[in-house]
């Protein structure tokens, strides 16, 4: 579905990724570890979203795709 380095995973293996510590803090708090791309709609995004999650308007066609 999508080329590496990308990866499809489970809500669960996120949440223990995020959460699990280096150096006493949580990898949520390193901005460089997790480039997280949320494409549910804004509204969704506005009423919740982790706190280091990007959003990202969903596209339709590879021309779309293109023009972000």
């Amino acid at each position: 579905m999508f080329p590496p380095p990308f990866e499809l995973i489970e809500c669960i293996d996120l949440f223990n990724i995020i959460n699990s510590e280096i150096n006493g803090l949580a990898r949520v708090s390193d901005t460089n570890y997790l480039y997280l791309l949320d494409c549910r709609s804004r509204k969704e995004y506005d009423e919740s979203h982790i706190i280091s999650a990007n959003h990202i308007r969903r596209v339709s066609t590879k021309k779309e795709l293109d023009s972000i």
